[in-house]
């Protein structure tokens, strides 16, 4: 992202022909509070953030120096998440039924038996009743609800 950054720096600065920019543009620049992440595992979520952190510092000394890097060197942006998945769920499960409006069940998924041949088989008597979880909503990042994005 930085090398296609200094791409369009470099672009921007040719078109306006006298290779002045205008001061908000000149200090634009690309850093980790633009990038967002899900990570499931908390410590590679912390890894994770680390790393990009790294990388950021490793292109800011190559392209500027020491000078280009600015105080505090590492700020918590919080934009990479320790969760599970993009949707959220958010209700109280519904107990499925089926037709005649009795439970929906299946095998309990642990439960075994053996069969006359000796071979340990799903117990079918071992049952738990299944639900349905319709409640899900889309889980806004922590940046969106910070610039209230749609």
């Amino acid at each position: 992202m930085k090398r296609l950054e200094g791409e369009v720096l470099d672009y921007l600065a040719s078109m306006q022909g006298s290779g002045t920019m205008p001061l908000e543009i000149q200090y634009s620049t690309v850093d980790p509070s633009h990038f967002l992440g899900i990570e499931k595992n908390a410590r590679a979520k912390e890894i994770a953030e680390l790393v990009l952190w790294i990388g950021y510092l490793k292109w800011q000394l190559k392209t500027g120096g020491k000078d280009f890097i600015r105080d505090p060197v590492l700020a918590d942006f919080h934009n990479i998440e320790h969760r599970d998945a993009i949707l959220k769920w958010t209700g109280e499960p519904i107990l499925r039924r089926n037709a005649s409006g009795e439970p929906v069940t299946r095998w309990d998924g642990v439960t075994r038996q053996t069969n006359p041949l000796g071979d340990l088989v799903p117990d079918e008597s071992a049952r738990v009743e299944v639900f349905d979880y319709p409640f899900l909503e889309i889980h806004r990042s922590s940046a969106e609800r910070t610039f209230a994005l749609n």
